[in-house]
């Protein structure tokens, strides 16, 4: 954002600049450089101003904190957040029994003697009774988050349970793990049950209300980041030669290309380099409406592809979950809208209410959260009043952009610590390398050898050590 606002700048710098020195000049091959220059740089702004345009902003938007943080809590509507929260609980209802291992917790946590490699040492494993409790916990907490039930205690106890879990063996840290975790965090702090929830059914606080403009930024920018900086991860000789893959052409999963590409040709051309393109560029073309239609087509069939491919759990059916929210924040009251039966039933029947979380300018809702459906609009959609920006408000902007900070960090801090990951295997936890090898341990033999007397003894690495 801030590149393009200079890139206007600069434009009109070199205007300014040009038409300085167009009279002193005679010569014609002067005149058409500064006529050429001035068309090169009028493309720019255009072009600058297009991508804002699409993004829903503008270059004021941008042009202070009190701005930003205006942008930030503009009204939107809540349906879109609803669906992400419902899609979101449903597929970590069943991520629960599976990846997170309740349909297998005997086998996982009830051996005592297993040898565990907590995240944080003093992380101790409870007994198999108290584990599954703890899988209870989570499982009504997902169950609570699609439904809308008492959301904050939901997303509460279904986070504290993951992130514990999550954080007992760092021996199966993966990525999109963390992920899950991150969309629940952002979720709590989200308005996502002011929507289609048992909350707003019982209060009228949390019925159909506006959400604040950061709730969907947040998401989108971090789906947006997911994709992009796995992209930027792939910008190495190991990926970009074709050999971090070099089997996986061969899959069934292919075999629509095998009309025109051998399967060498499918690992190198598809599996690389179409797989390098589409990380890097596909959260661009998402966030443009224009291209949205094809992202999706493209985004839905890679995460579906991957899914058959590599054992990732949830992970490709959460991606495909949540890429409706770059769409607008009122898209299924316009898919409802358009259904008979569907629109008398959930449909409301007034437009979404103010919210304190957000800050009004002239027009409570703007064009684009208009829906052609059977919503009326309520009395109040012009406020009589500018509201004014409070402390709150700001603290929000301050904590959004360190967020992303953070998330822009992350990826690249295993620099600091381990150096390069493909070589040393340390944690790729936060850094979004995704599939950057497909290696499959066969068998794991630790070897001790005692100085004194040469004697080779061979440990069960599965067993932990107690030293008496």
């Amino acid at each position: 954002m801030i590149a393009l606002i200079h890139l206007g700048t600069f434009a009109k710098f070199r205007i300014l600049t040009s038409t300085t020195f167009i009279d002193d000049v005679d010569s014609p091959t002067e005149n058409e450089k500064n006529e050429s220059g001035r068309k090169w740089i009028e493309n720019c702004v255009w072009v600058r101003d297009k991508i804002l345009k699409e993004l829903g902003i503008s270059v004021e938007d941008l042009s202070s904190f009190e701005s930003f943080t205006r942008l930030l809590h503009r009204p939107r509507d809540p349906s879109g957040l609803a669906i992400i929260r419902m899609l979101y609980g449903f597929l970590m209802i069943i991520d629960v029994h599976h990846e997170r291992g309740l349909s297998s917790a005997d086998s996982r946590w009830g051996n005592p003697a297993e040898c565990r490699f907590p995240f944080f040492n003093f992380l101790k494993p409870l007994s198999l009774e108290w584990m599954i409790m703890i899988y209870l916990l989570m499982l009504l907490g997902a169950t609570g988050i699609m439904l809308g039930y008492r959301y904050r205690l939901s997303c509460l106890c279904f986070l504290v349970s993951y992130w514990y879990i999550f954080f007992l063996d760092k021996s199966h840290w993966n990525n999109h793990s963390y992920l899950f975790g991150l969309i629940g965090i952002q979720l709590m702090v989200s308005g996502a049950n002011r929507c289609w929830s048992l909350d707003g059914r019982k209060n009228p606080k949390y019925k159909h209300k506006h959400v604040p403009l950061w709730n969907y930024a947040l998401l989108r920018g971090q789906i947006f980041l997911v994709y992009f900086i796995a992209g930027l991860k792939k910008t190495n000789l190991d990926w970009i030669g074709g050999y971090s893959m070099e089997k996986l052409g061969y899959h069934w999963v292919f075999d629509g290309f095998r009309f025109l590409l051998t399967d060498d040709q499918i690992t190198y051309f598809v599996v690389h380099l179409g797989g390098f393109l589409l990380d890097l560029t596909v959260g661009f073309f998402m966030l443009m409406e224009f291209s949205r239609p094809y992202a999706f087509l493209f985004c839905g069939l890679f995460n579906l592809m991957n899914s058959r491919m590599f054992a990732i759990g949830m992970f490709p059916y959460v991606m495909i979950a949540v890429m409706p929210i770059f769409c607008s924040s009122s898209w299924p009251k316009k898919v409802f809208c358009r259904i008979p039966k569907l629109r008398e039933v959930v449909l409301y029947e007034s437009a979404p209410g103010k919210s304190e979380d957000c800050v009004y300018t002239e027009t409570e809702v703007r064009p684009e959260e208009q829906v052609e459906s059977s919503e009326k609009p309520t009395s109040s959609v012009k406020t009589p009043h500018l509201r004014s920006l409070r402390l709150r408000h700001k603290a929000t902007a301050v904590l959004f952009c360190l967020y992303f900070c953070l998330q822009f960090f992350l990826p690249y801090s295993h620099s600091f610590t381990k150096g390069y990951n493909t070589w040393t295997q340390g944690l790729y936890g936060y850094s979004w390398d995704m599939m950057v090898n497909n290696w499959r341990y066969v068998h794991t033999t630790v070897t001790v050898v005692d100085k004194n007397t040469g004697q080779h003894f061979h440990l069960d690495p599965d067993v932990c050590m107690t030293c008496h």
